[in-house]
C-alpha cells in the first residue's frame, strides 16, 4: 500500500507514531466509543520526559489503520503511565487504562 492511497487522518496517526517510535518507548491508546487519545512519550530539548497526551483521533481511524495492517494494538488492556493532559480532558478522567500500540512499517 502506499502513502497515497491512505486516508489524511490515517497518514497523521502514522506519523505521530514513527516519531515517538524512535524514543524508544511505547505509545499508548485510551478508547470511548468514539475517540481515541493518543498518549506518547513527552520530548523536552532532547530528553525524553514522562509521558503526554499528543491528540485525539477518531476511533474509526485508528480501526481503518488496524484493518489496513498498519499498527498494531497490544493484545490487552495494560496501566497508562501518568500523563500530561489539556485542562478536563476526557482521558484525564477515564480509567488508566488503554493499548500500546505500534506502526507495522506498511505504509511506504
Amino acid at each position: 500500500m502506499t502513502a497515497a492511497n491512505i486516508r489524511p487522518a490515517v497518514r497523521e496517526l502514522l506519523s505521530a507514531l514513527e516519531f515517538r517510535a524512535s524514543v524508544g518507548r511505547p505509545c499508548y491508546i485510551k478508547r470511548t466509543h468514539g475517540y481515541v487519545a493518543l498518549i506518547v512519550p513527552h520530548l523536552r530539548n532532547g530528553d525524553v520526559g514522562p509521558y503526554s497526551y499528543l491528540r485525539t483521533f477518531r476511533r474509526a481511524t485508528v480501526d481503518e489503520a488496524e484493518e489496513l495492517g498498519l499498527v498494531v494494538l497490544g493484545p490487552r488492556l495494560v496501566d497508562v503511565p501518568d500523563a500530561e493532559y489539556p485542562r478536563g480532558h476526557w482521558a484525564a478522567e477515564r480509567a488508566h487504562q488503554g493499548r500500546t500500540i505500534t506502526t507495522t512499517g506498511g505504509a511506504r
